[in-house]
């Protein structure tokens, strides 16, 4: 229960229902089920297929990153298959290092890839990264750490286009400033700000189950 809480802000960004950017124009409308709504975006960047890319990179690969990562090997397929949205994990990030790719990470192995991997952190750069991909995608980070240091990122991050997702508590329960200024930037750059805890207390049970088998649990 406890790592697929770890999975249900991404879980709720993939789910979330949208329409077509009227910006764009067409014959038909249409309603998308994917992750960064297309009506918040200039371009909706979609494939020729109509698949959403995601470019994400996640930053904290400890016990609750190493649990994501884990459930994303295991369902990012199932997604693409049955909602059209092709996840590539481009980068990961701790402290101390990150590795980057400009191909999608290979999760079965990330961890002796990433154990190899040398360059210092840099968590602009590691922004900059998901924003210099070739492909049309969203670029989305995920905080899966518990530093304050990163969440001072969110509005960097969030002023150049960049999705967050987090289960990083501190902007929440943080300085009021700095909260304030990534709810303003959520409405005013019309990027998206996900967040969830591992606290149990006060969910509504059916949201709760929703999330569960959003993320890829089976529930017996």
């Amino acid at each position: 229960f406890f790592f697929s809480m770890a999975f249900l802000p991404i879980a709720r960004w993939f789910t979330l229902r949208a329409s077509a950017s009227a910006r764009h124009t067409t014959s038909k409308k249409k309603n998308l089920t994917f992750a960064a709504a297309a009506s918040a975006m200039p371009n909706p960047m979609r494939t020729k297929n109509d698949d959403v890319k995601l470019a994400l990179g996640l930053v904290g690969p400890g016990l609750v990153g190493k649990a994501l990562l884990d459930q994303m090997r295991d369902y990012l397929p199932v997604l693409r298959e049955t909602r059209g949205i092709d996840v590539s994990v481009l980068g990961i990030a701790n402290s101390r290092k990150m590795l980057l790719s400009d191909r999608a990470i290979d999760l079965s192995n990330w961890q002796q890839v990433f154990n190899e991997a040398t360059h210092p952190s840099d968590l602009v750069g590691f922004r900059d990264h998901l924003l210099t991909c070739k492909d049309p995608v969203v670029p989305v980070i995920v905080d899966c750490s518990a530093s304050d240091h990163v969440s001072d990122f969110y509005k960097i991050w969030m002023e150049s286009g960049v999705h967050v997702v987090t289960a990083n508590k501190k902007v929440n329960s943080g300085p009021l400033e700095r909260y304030q200024a990534v709810r303003s930037l959520q409405k005013d750059r019309k990027v998206h700000y996900f967040y969830e805890t591992t606290v149990g207390a006060g969910l509504p049970v059916i949201s709760t189950i929703k999330g569960l088998v959003d993320s890829g649990d089976r529930i017996v």
